[in-house]
């Protein structure tokens, strides 16, 4: 025998688990498509320089410093898009918040899960990096071949 409340605790449990879980597999495959993206833009960009890399290169430039900079400068496209990616997305779920909060006559805070957060941004950061680095590699070793 169960009680109205804790039925109703228990439906309300699984409901939010389900939730959860629905969310962290859209965030997932959401991430995933991005640093596939991602990826794929920075190996194209970093292809299209072929011609910058070879003046740099006769300008004496180092196949370390050529790399270096080519992960240095992903990188900085990757955190101004993460941080333009967060402000523009912030307004939103606030109105958001304050809408619920009104229709529901109850405190809704925003509330940004962090380390899904920092875990979708340093993947993508990593990622393109790399695919940064393998490209202008590829392409670095084609031109003194």
């Amino acid at each position: 025998m169960h009680d109205a409340a804790e039925y109703a605790l228990a439906d309300y449990d699984t409901d939010a688990r389900l939730t959860e879980s629905l969310a962290m597999m859209l965030v997932t495959i959401a991430v995933g498509y991005s640093v596939i993206a991602v990826a794929n833009s920075m190996a194209v960009a970093a292809h299209g320089r072929r011609r910058d890399l070879g003046v740099m290169r006769s300008a004496g430039g180092t196949v370390r410093q050529l790399l270096l900079f080519s992960a240095g400068e992903t990188a900085l496209v990757i955190v101004v898009g993460a941080a333009l990616g967060v402000l523009v997305t912030l307004p939103p779920l606030a109105a958001m918040a304050a809408g619920l909060s009104e229709a529901t006559s109850s405190d809704v805070a925003l509330h940004l899960n962090t380390g899904t957060l920092a875990t979708a941004v340093i993947g993508t950061l990593l990622t393109a990096v790399l695919a940064g680095i393998a490209v202008t590699a590829k392409t670095l070793r084609g031109r003194a071949g």
